[in-house]
């Protein structure tokens, strides 16, 4: 499909692994040609992805049935190259490890209050979205005020649910990321957050993007 303007997201936080590559699958489903960069303190990512084994990607885009991932910030020609050729990049980072940057932000954390207090000293700035996980309500006052002061326009609280940790737990030892019994909850997340990236989409193009991408399907 491709776009005149490149789309750069940030995903920030911890336990994101899967929301990540559910998200991803959506994304390249939908036509646009997705890299993954990992910054974060061991690489999260790096053990769920096959095709990378014994393999160190730091200076290079490696590719897993579709998806570009690298890691670190090596700059190699071919490295470039492939950056500059993906419609949709995405970034991970740690919360300590994550340095503002003018591109919007997924915040995606629990409710314990050490990661609420990381969260809460960091200086955010533009549109952002965050995502609460294994939401109890125990904290929904603070959360609250992260939300207002991240100018977060979407904000996403999802309970606990042995669906979505049942398929979490699959997806890490699977090649092929499905995710077509996750709760409802988890659905609506996932589709909102495509069109946080992707305001313009088309809700019928969108669930049919999730439909092939959560039986494992890709373009």
């Amino acid at each position: 499909m491709g776009l005149s303007e490149k789309r750069k997201i940030s995903i920030v936080g911890g336990h994101f692994e899967d929301i990540v590559l559910y998200l991803i699958r959506i994304v390249q489903n939908l036509g646009y040609k997705t890299t993954v960069c990992d910054h974060t303190c061991g690489h999260r990512i790096y053990p769920l992805i096959p095709h990378l084994k014994d393999i160190e990607p730091s200076d290079f885009v490696l590719d897993y049935r579709g998806i570009g991932y690298t890691f670190g910030n090596g700059d190699r020609q071919g490295k470039s190259a492939e950056l500059e050729s993906s419609d949709c990049i995405i970034k991970l980072y740690d919360i300590s490890g994550y340095v503002s940057e003018n591109e919007p932000c997924i915040f995606i954390t629990d409710e314990s209050k050490r990661n609420l207090d990381l969260l809460d000293t960091m200086d955010i700035k533009g549109e952002n979205m965050l995502i609460i996980k294994d939401y109890t309500g125990i904290a929904a006052k603070r959360t609250g005020l992260i939300a207002d002061k991240f100018n977060c326009g979407k904000v996403f609280a999802v309970p606990y649910n042995i669906r979505d940790r049942r398929n979490a737990l699959r997806t890490e030892y699977s090649d092929i990321y499905r995710f077509d019994s996750v709760s409802g909850e988890m659905e609506k997340l996932l589709c909102e957050t495509v069109l946080f990236i992707y305001p313009e989409t088309d809700g019928k193009a969108l669930k049919k993007a999730y439909a092939r991408a959560s039986k494992g399907g890709i373009v």
